[in-house]
């Protein structure tokens, strides 16, 4: 088994380093400071009109805080704030209030998953031989499809980075609407573990923000949970929220 680990380490880090390498030939840091105007990527689909018709971003919105090289916290325009919108917040700060005690990971739970998951990403890019090149699904059945069939390994590989963050930005949205005492199915936690496995790093800044939208829903839906909730409720979205705050390097959202 140690074997193992260490041949798809070092598959890993050849991989690593040729997109490293050609991301590095093409891409130009961008940085920003607290008072810059920034528009914020939110794409929005409405159905029955095509894409390219519709508007992909939002504001533009002040910056208040750098969180990361990737990732910012904006104040939201008076316009925003008059729909309803947090006066005087940023947009990431929705309020919601602590889950309970027992549903919430300990550092050993958390540390043992991400040893899991990187071991698990590390066999899985391995064993991936051909670049991805899938870029349209049905988005529209693909909820009912993923809670039906868990995600073939033949399949699901083969799919664009965009894609695969389309995916999770669909399954958000249906996350955001789940009731209390509901959670993410089996078959779709499937699906999520495996896109998170296969993102590559680095992250766009839009993969980043699909990323940690779908953390801050996993935290909403585990805070609304009763006292007395199952295991099978809320270790989906403990595993979730552990693996994009501390894998992803989204160190503000680990429990």
């Amino acid at each position: 088994m140690d074997q193992i680990h260490q041949f798809a380490r070092e598959k890993l880090k050849i991989h690593s380093d040729k997109m490293k390498q050609r991301l590095d030939t093409t891409s130009t840091e961008t940085a920003f400071k607290p008072g810059d105007a920034v528009w914020l990527y939110a794409p929005k689909r409405t159905k029955g009109k095509s894409p390219k018709l519709q508007s992909n971003w939002e504001g533009p919105y002040t910056i208040i805080r750098k969180i990361n090289d990737l990732v910012y916290r904006i104040q939201l325009s008076p316009k925003k704030q008059g729909e309803g919108g947090p006066s005087g917040k940023a947009c990431e700060d929705n309020i919601t209030k602590e889950a309970p005690k027992h549903c919430k990971p300990s550092r050993e739970w958390q540390i043992n998953t991400i040893d899991d998951f990187t071991v698990f990403r590390e066999y899985v890019h391995s064993q991936i031989s051909t670049e991805p090149s899938l870029s349209n699904f049905d988005e529209d059945n693909f909820i009912e499809y993923a809670k039906k069939q868990a995600p073939l390994f033949s399949i699901i590989t083969q799919y664009s980075q965009s894609s695969k963050a389309q995916m999770l930005q669909i399954i958000t949205k249906y996350v955001d609407l789940l009731k209390p005492n509901e959670s993410i199915e089996d078959n779709l936690g499937t699906w999520v573990y495996a896109i998170l496995a296969l993102l590559e790093i680095p992250l766009s800044p839009n993969c980043c923000y699909l990323l940690r939208e779908f953390a801050r829903k996993c935290n909403i839906i585990r805070s609304q949970l009763p006292d007395n909730a199952k295991e099978s409720l809320y270790m989906p979205l403990n595993l979730f929220i552990c693996i994009i705050a501390i894998y992803f390097n989204q160190l503000d959202l680990v429990d």
